[in-house]
């Protein structure tokens, strides 16, 4: 969007003059941009909703193209203008909090974007913009407010963790149902309680250090099967894990997609029945033998595991509510004039 700050009570007029005056020395008429709405001290124009129209418009005939039809964002004309107001006022009330943007900054979100993408830098992304029929401002400007807006609702959403009670409160009301292991496993694969240890071996040592390393896992893994040690007991005098060596390895509940990062520790752990002992497992960081202590198929998620859960999203329940409120105090003491019947009798709440 192309913001054009006039006084509110100029820009009618300032629209008015541009019309009368808009010919050419020989007569012929020459066009003159519609405003759409006036937004405080910002106008909206038919070319800013065009260039929003155009690109929901390409993310359809994209969708439609790769068959995903289904999946493609509606064009409703009423949204997207209403957007368009709302991300106006948004950066005008951060701007008004002392919040600024840089080019600089919208530069460095695009070469995250790019960098996401798996693309060399800016010319890739600029190129792939070019290849659907999105213009690089208009691009660039949804950015901007983008960054606007994260920004302003960062500083407007200081929230406090949900109290204990709130956790647990929660979790009675659902755990017949949304945090019923049933329901969890659908989402995330079953639900297991794991054991490890950890032998550190990064990859700034030598390969023979490395070997010492794999050595003494090799050692112990034969010590835990001989009974000489339990895993609990090999674990609390060899895990370099120092979070979970303390308690014999123990690393609570885990649901088998929170292991996917780790792949080797994921196929490992699909495959082994409770109280079964892996083999030395090879991962990012060094080596790991793994245990599987308790599966868990039916009745209520175990509060440890479902509490994280519920606390994110009392916070992002907070979050959401937080943000609405704000943003119909700012809508509340906005002025927003409509200068067009392209919505019909449409009205901006």
């Amino acid at each position: 969007m192309r913001p054009s700050r006039l006084p509110m009570r100029l820009c009618a007029a300032a629209a008015l003059v541009a019309a009368l005056a808009a010919q050419s020395p020989k007569g012929k008429p020459v066009p003159v941009e519609e405003i759409y709405f006036l937004v405080n001290d910002e106008i909206i124009t038919r070319l800013d909703y065009l260039d929003q129209e155009s690109t929901i418009r390409k993310q359809i005939e994209r969708a439609q193209a790769s068959g995903q039809g289904d999946k493609a964002p509606t064009l409703v004309p009423v949204d997207l203008i209403s957007n368009l107001i709302l991300s106006s006022l948004v950066r005008q009330e951060a701007m008004k909090n002392g919040i600024t943007v840089s080019p600089l900054d919208v530069t460095n979100r695009m070469k995250q974007i790019a960098q996401r993408n798996n693309m060399r830098g800016l010319e890739d992304l600029q190129a792939a913009l070019a290849r659907e029929g999105i213009p690089v401002g208009t691009f660039a400007d949804n950015i901007r407010n983008q960054i606007y807006s994260e920004m302003l609702i960062g500083r407007i959403t200081t929230l406090t963790d949900p109290s204990v009670e709130d956790v647990k409160a929660y979790y009675e009301q659902h755990k017949g149902d949304e945090f019923g292991v049933k329901a969890m496993t659908e989402k995330s694969g079953r639900l297991l309680k794991v054991s490890q240890i950890f032998f550190e071996a990064e990859d700034s040592l030598s390969f023979s250090d490395k070997y010492k390393v794999k050595e003494k896992g090799d050692r112990i893994l034969a010590e835990i099967k001989s009974g000489k040690l339990s895993f609990a007991e090999a674990a609390m005098k060899n895990s370099d894990d120092l979070g979970s060596r303390s308690m014999g390895g123990d690393l609570g509940w885990v649901f088998e997609q929170e292991l996917q990062g780790e792949p080797n520790i994921y196929q490992a752990v699909l495959h082994l029945a409770k109280g079964d002992l892996s083999a030395l497992i090879t991962g990012a960081r060094g080596f790991y033998l793994l245990t599987v202590t308790e599966r868990r198929t039916d009745g209520p998620c175990p509060f440890e595991k479902a509490s994280v859960i519920i606390k994110n999203q009392l916070l992002v329940k907070r979050r959401e509510e937080t943000v609405e409120k704000r943003i119909n105090e700012i809508k509340a003491r906005s002025v927003v004039l409509r200068r067009t019947d392209r919505f019909g009798a449409w009205t901006f709440k």
